[in-house]
């Protein structure tokens, strides 16, 4: 099992409980985890995904 992020709960149980739909924006400096992050949630919802990342 890959390390787990600690902002991964808080972030997966908004998703889980949030009826509509909605973009959640990511942001941080580079090599933080943030696409990490991402797709470890992705992966605990079951859900497919292609992340943009962009450096601007």
């Amino acid at each position: 099992m890959a390390y787990q992020r600690t902002e991964k709960a808080g972030l997966l149980k908004r998703l889980k409980d949030e009826p509509r739909r909605f973009i959640q924006v990511i942001y941080g400096p580079r090599q933080v985890g943030k696409t990490t992050l991402v797709r470890q949630i992705m992966e605990d919802l079951d859900f497919n995904f292609c992340p943009i990342v962009s450096s601007k």
